[in-house]
C-alpha cells in the first residue's frame, strides 16, 4: 500500500497537530500576563500606574521581561541544530515523546517559580529562564518532528495540510490569549502558569498516541515506503550542498518572524499604554493576530496550492506587512484591533508558505537537519531583537506615557527594518528560483513547459531522424512532475 492509499493518516495529521498545543500555548504565555510580570507589586489597590499593579506582581521589569523571551528563542535555536540532526537519525515516534516531556518540564519549572515562598526571592528569575530554556528546547525540536511526519505522510498535499498544521499551532496561541489573563484575574497569576503545565500534558499525550498510530500505518505499507520511511545519516556534505535559495529562506524566516514576535511578546502592555485598555481587553486583542489565524489558515493552505508560486507570494506578503509598523508607532487613532488582525491576516500566509519551501528544495533525507539550522538562525534572530527591545524600553517601566511612547516607537522601527529586510531577501530568492528550476514558482514553470510544447507543435519538422524539440520539452516537463512539491 502506498503511503497516500492509507485512510488512516489523517489520524496521524490529527495527533500531529495536537502534538505541539501546549508548546505554543506556552510561547506567549507570559504575554498575556505581560503586566503582572513587569510591574511592582503595591500590597495595594491605591495609585496604580502602568509600572505597578495592586496584588500578585512579579516585578521584573521590561528588561528581564524580555529576556525570557530571549532565554526561549536562544535555546530554541541552539538545541535546533543537534535537535534536527537527531530527529534525522533516531526518527519520530521517540523524537516526539523525548521533546514534548521536555517541555513540560519547562513548565513545570517555571510555575514553581511563581509559588509562594520562591515567588520574590533571588531564585525566582533564574528558575524562571531555566524553564524557558527548556520550553524552547523543547519547542524547536517538535515542530521538526511535526514537519517530517508532515513531509512523509502527506507529501501529495503538503501546502493543503500544512494549512491545517498552522491553524493548530494558533489554537495554542488563542486558547493562551483567551484563558490565561482571566485564569491570573480570578484565581492568580501561580495558577495561569500551571494551566500551560496541563497544556503541555496534552502534548504528551498526544505525541504518545502518534507514535503508535505512525508505528501501526507503517505496517500496512509495501517496502518501498518503509525504506523511504527509515532515517538516514546526513553529512556535512549533504548540507553543503543545499541550495543558495534554502539559505535565502532561512535568512527571510529569522527577518519575518523577527520582525512580528517581538510585537507579540510586548504588544499587549503596549496597547494597556498606548490606548489605555484593561490588561484583560489588551490581552484579547494582541490575541487577534491568532484569532485570525486560527479563523483563515485551512483556507489559506488551500489557496496556496491552488496558486502554486511560493515565492511571489511571499514578496507579496512581505510588502504587504511593511506598513503596519509606521501606522502602530505613529496612528493612534486606528483602532488596534484592525493592526492586529492585519498581522494576523500577513503572518497565516507566510507561516504556511514559508516552511513547506524548505521541504520543496532540499532532499528529503536532511528535511530535519534542514529545519533544524532554519530553526536555529529564526531563534538567534528573534532572540536578538527581543534582547535589543527590552535594552530600548528599559530596565525598569518608565512612569512617563510620553517618554514610554518614545521608547516603543523606537522598537518599531527596528521591527520595521527586519520587515524590509527580509522583502529584499525575498526579491533575491525569486530571482534564483526564477533563472533556475522554478520550485518555488512551479505554476510559471507549468506554463513556460505548455509553450515549449506549443512551439513544438507549430515548428517541429513533420519527419527527420534528429531528435526533435518535443522530445526535449517531454523530457522538461517530466522533471518539473518529479520535482518536490504540491502536485
Amino acid at each position: 500500500m502506498k503511503v497516500e492509499d492509507w485512510k488512516w493518516r489523517y489520524l496521524i495529521l490529527v495527533f500531529d497537530c495536537s502534538m505541539t498545543f501546549g508548546c505554543y500555548f506556552n510561547i506567549d504565555i507570559i504575554s498575556a500576563v505581560q503586566a503582572d510580570i513587569q510591574g511592582q507589586d503595591t500590597g495595594t489597590c491605591a495609585n496604580i500606574t502602568n509600572a505597578t499593579c495592586c496584588d500578585g506582581c512579579l516585578g521584573l521589569g521590561p528588561d528581564r521581561y524580555n529576556q525570557l523571551y530571549t532565554a526561549f528563542s536562544w535555546m530554541n535555536a541552539l538545541f535546533a541544530l543537534p535537535g534536527g540532526y537527531l530527529i534525522d537519525r533516531i526518527g519520530n515516534r521517540v523524537s516526539a515523546i523525548m521533546v514534548t516531556t521536555m517541555a513540560t518540564f519547562g513548565t513545570i519549572l517555571f510555575a514553581v517559580a511563581t509559588m509562594d515562598g520562591i515567588q520574590g526571592t533571588t531564585a525566582m528569575f533564574p528558575l524562571m529562564i531555566c524553564g524557558r530554556v527548556l520550553i524552547g528546547a523543547g519547542t524547536g525540536s517538535s515542530l521538526i518532528v511535526q514537519d517530517r511526519v508532515v513531509a512523509f505522510w502527506f507529501k501529495d498535499r503538503i501546502s493543503f495540510v500544512y494549512g491545517f498544521v498552522i491553524f493548530a499551532l494558533r489554537v495554542g496561541n488563542v486558547s493562551n490569549f483567551l484563558l490565561t489573563a482571566n485564569i491570573a484575574k480570578h484565581y492568580g497569576i501561580q495558577w495561569a502558569f500551571w494551566m500551560g503545565t496541563v497544556a503541555c500534558v496534552i502534548g504528551v499525550l498526544s505525541a504518545i498516541s502518534l507514535a503508535i498510530v505512525d508505528y501501526y500505518g507503517t505496517l500496512q505499507l509495501d517496502d518501498d515506503c518503509k525504506i523511504n520511511m527509515k532515517a538516514l545519516p546526513v553529512s556535512r556534505k549533504d548540507i553543503r550542498e543545499f541550495p543558495a535559495i534554502y539559505w535565502m529562506i532561512c535568512l527571510m524566516i529569522m527577518s519575518y518572524y523577527a520582525s512580528y514576535l517581538p510585537f507579540v511578546s510586548n504588544g499587549t502592555k503596549y496597547i494597556q499604554d498606548r490606548y489605555g485598555y484593561s490588561k484583560t481587553t489588551s490581552s484579547y486583542y494582541n490575541g487577534a493576530i491568532y484569532d485570525t489565524s486560527v479563523v483563515i489558515s485551512p483556507l489559506v493552505g488551500s489557496i496556496l496550492g491552488a496558486i502554486d508560486c511560493h515565492g511571489i507570494v511571499l514578496t507579496s506578503i512581505f510588502a504587504f506587512t511593511l506598513p503596519i509598523f509606521p501606522l502602530l508607532s505613529y496612528c493612534p487613532e486606528i483602532h488596534p484591533l484592525v493592526l492586529t488582525i492585519w498581522i494576523g491576516i500577513s503572518y497565516t500566509f507566510a507561516g504556511v508558505c514559508l516552511w513547506p519551501c524548505i521541504i520543496i528544495v532540499v532532499p528529503k533525507k536532511a528535511i530535519g537537519t534542514a529545519i533544524g539550522i532554519a530553526t536555529f538562525i529564526q531563534g538567534m534572530g528573534i532572540g536578538l531583537t527581543n534582547l535589543v527591545t527590552g535594552k530600548l524600553l528599559g530596565f525598569t517601566e518608565d512612569p512617563n506615557k510620553e517618554s514610554l511612547i518614545h521608547k516603543y516607537q523606537k522598537m518599531f522601527w527596528l521591527l520595521l527594518s527586519m520587515c524590509l529586510f527580509c522583502t529584499l531577501c525575498s526579491v533575491v530568492l525569486n530571482i534564483l528560483d526564477l533563472t533556475k528550476e522554478r520550485k518555488l514558482n512551479r505554476r510559471l514553470a507549468k506554463k513556460s513547459v505548455k509553450e515549449m510544447k506549443n512551439f513544438a507543435d507549430e515548428k517541429s519538422p513533420l519527419m527527420t531522424d534528429a531528435p526533435s524539440i518535443q522530445s526535449y520539452v517531454s523530457i522538461d516537463a517530466s522533471n518539473v512532475d518529479l520535482a518536490p512539491g504540491i502536485q
